[in-house]
Protein backbone atom coordinates (compact mmCIF):
# COMPACT_ATOMS: atom_id res chain seq x y z
CA UNK A 1 0.00 0.00 0.00
CA UNK A 2 0.89 3.32 -0.74
CA UNK A 3 0.23 7.22 -0.19
CA UNK A 4 -0.50 9.28 -3.16
CA UNK A 5 0.14 12.84 -3.58
CA UNK A 6 -3.33 13.32 -2.32
CA UNK A 7 -2.14 10.89 0.75
CA UNK A 8 0.45 13.01 1.59
CA UNK A 9 -0.72 16.08 1.43
CA UNK A 10 -4.00 15.01 3.95
CA UNK A 11 -2.70 14.84 7.80
CA UNK A 12 -5.19 12.23 9.15
CA UNK A 13 -3.94 9.72 6.33
CA UNK A 14 -0.28 9.84 8.25
CA UNK A 15 0.92 8.44 11.36
CA UNK A 16 4.21 9.63 11.43
CA UNK A 17 5.53 13.70 11.54
CA UNK A 18 8.18 12.94 8.96
CA UNK A 19 8.23 11.31 5.44
CA UNK A 20 11.17 9.33 6.19
CA UNK A 21 9.71 7.57 9.51
CA UNK A 22 6.68 7.22 7.59
CA UNK A 23 7.75 5.69 4.31
CA UNK A 24 9.41 3.12 6.78
CA UNK A 25 6.13 2.52 8.23
CA UNK A 26 4.33 1.78 4.75
CA UNK A 27 7.30 -0.93 3.82
CA UNK A 28 6.68 -2.68 6.76
CA UNK A 29 3.06 -3.01 6.82
CA UNK A 30 2.05 -6.84 6.43
CA UNK A 31 0.76 -7.96 2.78
CA UNK A 32 -2.73 -8.10 1.92
CA UNK A 33 -4.45 -10.32 0.15
CA UNK A 34 -8.20 -9.11 -0.58
CA UNK A 35 -8.86 -6.17 -2.76
CA UNK A 36 -12.30 -5.38 -3.99
CA UNK A 37 -11.64 -3.99 -7.06
CA UNK A 38 -13.78 -0.94 -8.47
CA UNK A 39 -14.59 -0.12 -12.11
CA UNK A 40 -13.58 3.51 -11.61
CA UNK A 41 -13.44 6.92 -9.57
CA UNK A 42 -16.45 9.11 -9.60
CA UNK A 43 -15.31 12.46 -10.48
CA UNK A 44 -14.48 14.93 -7.32
CA UNK A 45 -13.36 11.74 -5.57
CA UNK A 46 -9.80 12.13 -4.16
CA UNK A 47 -7.82 8.76 -4.18
CA UNK A 48 -5.37 9.10 -0.77
CA UNK A 49 -3.96 4.92 -0.91
CA UNK A 50 -3.07 2.92 -3.82
CA UNK A 51 -2.52 -0.80 -3.63
CA UNK A 52 -0.37 -3.42 -5.98
CA UNK A 53 1.95 -5.69 -7.13
CA UNK A 54 2.42 -3.95 -10.15
CA UNK A 55 4.61 -0.54 -10.15
CA UNK A 56 2.97 0.69 -13.43
CA UNK A 57 -0.57 0.03 -12.56
CA UNK A 58 -2.07 0.54 -8.94
CA UNK A 59 -5.36 -0.36 -7.29
CA UNK A 60 -7.80 2.52 -5.47
CA UNK A 61 -7.31 1.58 -1.47
CA UNK A 62 -8.40 4.24 -0.48
CA UNK A 63 -11.01 6.11 -1.44
CA UNK A 64 -12.78 10.02 0.11
CA UNK A 65 -15.43 12.22 -1.49
CA UNK A 66 -17.35 14.76 -0.53
CA UNK A 67 -21.17 14.02 -0.16
CA UNK A 68 -23.47 16.93 0.37
CA UNK A 69 -22.52 18.62 3.88
CA UNK A 70 -20.40 15.14 4.93
CA UNK A 71 -17.45 13.13 3.63
CA UNK A 72 -17.43 9.62 2.63
CA UNK A 73 -14.65 7.14 2.58
CA UNK A 74 -13.91 3.75 0.70
CA UNK A 75 -11.60 1.28 1.82
CA UNK A 76 -11.33 -1.51 -0.66
CA UNK A 77 -8.94 -3.61 0.89
CA UNK A 78 -10.71 -6.29 2.29
CA UNK A 79 -8.38 -7.75 5.13
CA UNK A 80 -7.23 -4.67 6.95
CA UNK A 81 -7.26 -6.72 9.80
CA UNK A 82 -3.98 -8.20 9.02
CA UNK A 83 -2.44 -4.75 9.82
CA UNK A 84 -2.85 -5.43 13.62
CA UNK A 85 -2.01 -9.10 13.85
CA UNK A 86 1.36 -8.53 13.51
CA UNK A 87 3.06 -6.49 16.29
CA UNK A 88 1.72 -4.28 19.00
CA UNK A 89 2.96 -1.48 17.32
CA UNK A 90 1.28 -2.19 14.11
CA UNK A 91 -1.91 -2.73 16.43
CA UNK A 92 -1.60 0.81 17.70
CA UNK A 93 -0.80 2.23 14.09
CA UNK A 94 -3.98 0.85 13.21
CA UNK A 95 -6.30 1.89 15.76
CA UNK A 96 -4.72 5.37 15.42
CA UNK A 97 -5.54 5.14 11.62
CA UNK A 98 -9.34 4.16 12.41
CA UNK A 99 -9.66 7.12 14.99
CA UNK A 100 -7.59 9.78 12.38
CA UNK A 101 -10.18 8.60 9.25
CA UNK A 102 -13.22 8.82 11.56
CA UNK A 103 -12.48 12.14 13.46
CA UNK A 104 -12.14 13.57 9.70
CA UNK A 105 -14.74 12.07 8.42
CA UNK A 106 -17.18 13.98 11.34
CA UNK A 107 -15.33 17.09 11.27
CA UNK A 108 -16.78 20.32 10.32
CA UNK A 109 -19.98 18.41 9.57
CA UNK A 110 -22.97 20.37 10.44
CA UNK A 111 -25.17 19.44 13.42
CA UNK A 112 -28.75 19.01 13.54
CA UNK A 113 -29.53 22.41 14.53
CA UNK A 114 -26.96 25.43 13.63
CA UNK A 115 -26.69 28.88 14.62
CA UNK A 116 -24.70 31.48 12.81
CA UNK A 117 -25.09 35.79 11.76
CA UNK A 118 -24.60 37.55 8.89
CA UNK A 119 -23.48 41.34 9.59
CA UNK A 120 -25.62 43.92 7.11
CA UNK A 121 -22.83 46.45 6.27
CA UNK A 122 -25.33 48.32 4.22
CA UNK A 123 -27.61 48.62 7.23
CA UNK A 124 -27.40 52.56 9.45
CA UNK A 125 -28.21 50.20 12.64
CA UNK A 126 -25.95 48.34 12.53
CA UNK A 127 -27.71 44.85 12.88
CA UNK A 128 -27.22 41.51 12.42
CA UNK A 129 -29.29 38.56 11.11
CA UNK A 130 -29.24 35.33 13.25
CA UNK A 131 -29.67 32.23 11.17
CA UNK A 132 -30.99 28.84 12.38
CA UNK A 133 -31.09 25.88 10.05
CA UNK A 134 -33.17 23.06 11.64
CA UNK A 135 -32.62 19.52 10.20
CA UNK A 136 -34.56 16.40 10.98
CA UNK A 137 -32.69 13.15 12.15
CA UNK A 138 -32.46 12.25 8.46
CA UNK A 139 -30.90 15.75 7.87
CA UNK A 140 -33.97 16.70 6.12
CA UNK A 141 -35.07 20.20 6.51
CA UNK A 142 -37.59 20.71 9.00
CA UNK A 143 -39.97 23.88 9.04
CA UNK A 144 -42.94 22.99 11.15
CA UNK A 145 -40.84 23.72 14.43
CA UNK A 146 -40.40 26.72 16.49
CA UNK A 147 -37.05 28.55 17.48
CA UNK A 148 -36.27 30.76 20.14
CA UNK A 149 -32.78 32.94 20.40
CA UNK A 150 -31.54 33.88 23.54
CA UNK A 151 -29.14 37.02 23.41
CA UNK A 152 -27.28 37.99 25.99
CA UNK A 153 -25.43 41.18 25.46
CA UNK A 154 -21.90 42.79 27.18
CA UNK A 155 -24.12 43.59 29.98
CA UNK A 156 -25.53 40.47 31.21
CA UNK A 157 -28.94 41.76 29.80
CA UNK A 158 -31.13 39.00 28.24
CA UNK A 159 -33.45 39.37 24.48
CA UNK A 160 -35.48 36.40 23.83
CA UNK A 161 -36.12 36.38 19.85
CA UNK A 162 -38.81 34.51 17.82
CA UNK A 163 -37.04 33.36 14.56
CA UNK A 164 -38.91 33.76 11.40
CA UNK A 165 -39.14 31.03 9.02
CA UNK A 166 -37.24 32.24 5.74
CA UNK A 167 -38.82 32.18 2.37
CA UNK A 168 -35.71 31.07 0.17
CA UNK A 169 -34.34 27.96 1.75
CA UNK A 170 -36.35 25.39 3.74
CA UNK A 171 -35.13 24.60 7.20
CA UNK A 172 -33.79 28.31 7.38
CA UNK A 173 -35.07 30.51 10.12
CA UNK A 174 -33.89 34.09 10.75
CA UNK A 175 -34.28 36.86 13.44
CA UNK A 176 -32.82 40.19 13.10
CA UNK A 177 -31.00 41.82 16.08
CA UNK A 178 -29.52 45.58 16.66
CA UNK A 179 -26.59 45.47 19.46
CA UNK A 180 -26.53 48.53 20.96
CA UNK A 181 -22.90 48.32 22.88
CA UNK A 182 -19.58 47.04 21.56
CA UNK A 183 -18.77 43.78 23.31
CA UNK A 184 -18.97 40.28 23.44
CA UNK A 185 -22.88 38.64 22.61
CA UNK A 186 -23.78 35.00 23.47
CA UNK A 187 -26.65 33.99 21.06
CA UNK A 188 -28.29 30.80 22.26
CA UNK A 189 -30.71 29.06 19.73
CA UNK A 190 -33.78 26.08 21.18
CA UNK A 191 -35.86 24.71 18.88
CA UNK A 192 -38.84 22.89 20.00
CA UNK A 193 -41.45 21.10 18.09
CA UNK A 194 -44.94 20.72 19.56
CA UNK A 195 -46.68 18.41 17.22
CA UNK A 196 -43.48 16.31 16.26
CA UNK A 197 -43.59 12.35 16.89
CA UNK A 198 -40.13 11.40 16.32
CA UNK A 199 -38.76 13.54 18.95
CA UNK A 200 -40.23 10.90 21.10
CA UNK A 201 -39.74 12.95 24.71
CA UNK A 202 -41.36 15.81 26.50
CA UNK A 203 -39.05 18.15 27.71
CA UNK A 204 -39.82 21.50 29.20
CA UNK A 205 -37.01 23.95 28.19
CA UNK A 206 -36.48 26.61 30.98
CA UNK A 207 -33.14 28.83 31.70
CA UNK A 208 -31.70 29.45 35.22
CA UNK A 209 -33.16 30.94 37.92
CA UNK A 210 -32.40 34.80 36.34
CA UNK A 211 -33.84 33.66 33.27
CA UNK A 212 -37.22 33.80 31.88
CA UNK A 213 -38.97 30.70 30.51
CA UNK A 214 -38.33 30.03 27.01
CA UNK A 215 -40.05 27.05 25.09
CA UNK A 216 -42.24 24.16 26.43
CA UNK A 217 -42.50 21.23 23.49
CA UNK A 218 -40.60 18.67 22.14
CA UNK A 219 -37.00 19.62 22.41
CA UNK A 220 -35.09 19.13 18.92
CA UNK A 221 -31.95 20.36 20.03
CA UNK A 222 -29.92 23.50 21.07
CA UNK A 223 -27.15 25.52 19.41
CA UNK A 224 -24.67 28.80 20.20
CA UNK A 225 -22.77 31.20 19.01
CA UNK A 226 -20.44 34.12 19.82
CA UNK A 227 -20.85 37.63 18.74
CA UNK A 228 -18.08 40.16 18.70
CA UNK A 229 -19.36 44.12 18.05
CA UNK A 230 -17.49 47.35 17.87
CA UNK A 231 -19.57 49.92 17.44
CA UNK A 232 -17.22 52.32 16.60
CA UNK A 233 -14.88 50.35 13.76
CA UNK A 234 -17.53 51.03 11.11
CA UNK A 235 -16.28 54.93 11.80
CA UNK A 236 -13.06 54.97 12.03
CA UNK A 237 -12.33 52.58 9.47
CA UNK A 238 -11.59 55.53 7.43
CA UNK A 239 -10.48 59.07 7.96
CA UNK A 240 -11.88 59.93 4.64
CA UNK A 241 -14.97 62.03 3.91
CA UNK A 242 -18.24 59.48 3.73
CA UNK A 243 -19.42 61.68 0.33
CA UNK A 244 -22.43 59.43 -0.16
CA UNK A 245 -23.38 58.96 3.50
CA UNK A 246 -23.81 62.81 3.97
CA UNK A 247 -25.56 63.53 0.64
CA UNK A 248 -27.72 61.03 1.96
CA UNK A 249 -28.27 62.92 4.87
CA UNK A 250 -28.96 65.75 3.25
CA UNK A 251 -31.30 64.66 0.47
CA UNK A 252 -33.06 62.85 3.20
CA UNK A 253 -33.60 66.11 5.33
CA UNK A 254 -33.66 68.70 2.87
CA UNK A 255 -30.08 70.19 3.31
CA UNK A 256 -27.35 70.53 1.21
CA UNK A 257 -24.16 69.79 1.16
CA UNK A 258 -21.54 72.46 1.63
CA UNK A 259 -17.78 72.73 0.41
CA UNK A 260 -15.19 74.32 2.12
CA UNK A 261 -14.76 76.95 -0.01
CA UNK A 262 -18.61 77.61 -0.36
CA UNK A 263 -18.90 78.18 3.48
CA UNK A 264 -18.30 81.64 3.96
CA UNK A 265 -21.08 82.47 0.79
CA UNK A 266 -23.31 80.05 2.97
CA UNK A 267 -22.82 81.94 6.11
CA UNK A 268 -23.30 85.54 4.58
CA UNK A 269 -26.87 83.66 3.18
CA UNK A 270 -28.28 82.53 6.37
CA UNK A 271 -29.97 85.67 7.21
CA UNK A 272 -31.69 85.49 3.87
CA UNK A 273 -32.86 82.38 3.86
CA UNK A 274 -36.56 81.42 4.66
CA UNK A 275 -36.08 78.95 7.42
CA UNK A 276 -39.68 76.70 8.23
CA UNK A 277 -40.71 77.22 11.75
CA UNK A 278 -43.07 74.66 12.84
CA UNK A 279 -45.53 75.85 15.55
CA UNK A 280 -48.52 73.88 17.49
CA UNK A 281 -51.69 75.37 17.97
CA UNK A 282 -54.50 73.95 19.93
CA UNK A 283 -57.49 75.08 19.48
CA UNK A 284 -61.36 74.22 20.74
CA UNK A 285 -63.99 72.17 18.12
CA UNK A 286 -66.52 75.03 19.04
CA UNK A 287 -63.90 77.99 18.04
CA UNK A 288 -62.84 76.47 14.82
CA UNK A 289 -64.79 78.90 11.80
CA UNK A 290 -68.13 77.75 10.74
CA UNK A 291 -68.69 74.57 13.23
CA UNK A 292 -71.46 76.51 15.03
CA UNK A 293 -73.50 77.38 12.31
CA UNK A 294 -73.08 74.20 10.98
CA UNK A 295 -74.33 72.67 14.65
CA UNK A 296 -76.82 74.74 14.92
CA UNK A 297 -78.33 74.35 10.86
CA UNK A 298 -78.12 70.32 12.20
CA UNK A 299 -80.20 70.67 15.32
CA UNK A 300 -82.95 72.62 13.60
CA UNK A 301 -83.13 70.24 11.08
CA UNK A 302 -83.24 67.74 13.20
CA UNK A 303 -86.12 69.44 15.05
CA UNK A 304 -88.24 70.30 11.84
CA UNK A 305 -87.85 66.76 11.06
CA UNK A 306 -89.25 65.22 14.28
CA UNK A 307 -92.14 67.65 14.07
CA UNK A 308 -92.70 66.55 10.28
CA UNK A 309 -93.00 63.28 11.05
CA UNK A 310 -95.22 63.46 13.67
CA UNK A 311 -97.71 65.44 11.55
CA UNK A 312 -97.33 62.62 9.09
CA UNK A 313 -98.04 59.87 11.22
CA UNK A 314 -100.59 61.59 13.40
CA UNK A 315 -98.90 61.29 16.40
CA UNK A 316 -99.00 64.22 19.03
Amino acid sequence: MDLTRQGWLASWARLRDNEPDEEQRIWEMPVFRVLNRISAVKPGAAVIATAGDDPQYKFPALVVQRYGNGRTAALTVGDIWRWGLTEPQMHQDMDKFWRQMLRWLVTDVPNRISLQFVDRPDDENNSVVFQVRVRDKAFQPMDNVSVKIDVRDPHNQSLLLTAEPALSEAGLFEAAYIPRNSGCYLARAVVTDSNSAEVGLTHEIKTSENQDEIAIGYLTGRAQAGLAVNLQAQEFRSINTNRPLLEKIARQTGGRVIELGELDNFVRSLPDRNAPITEMWIRPLWDLHGILPMAFLLVLMSFVGEWALRRWKGLP
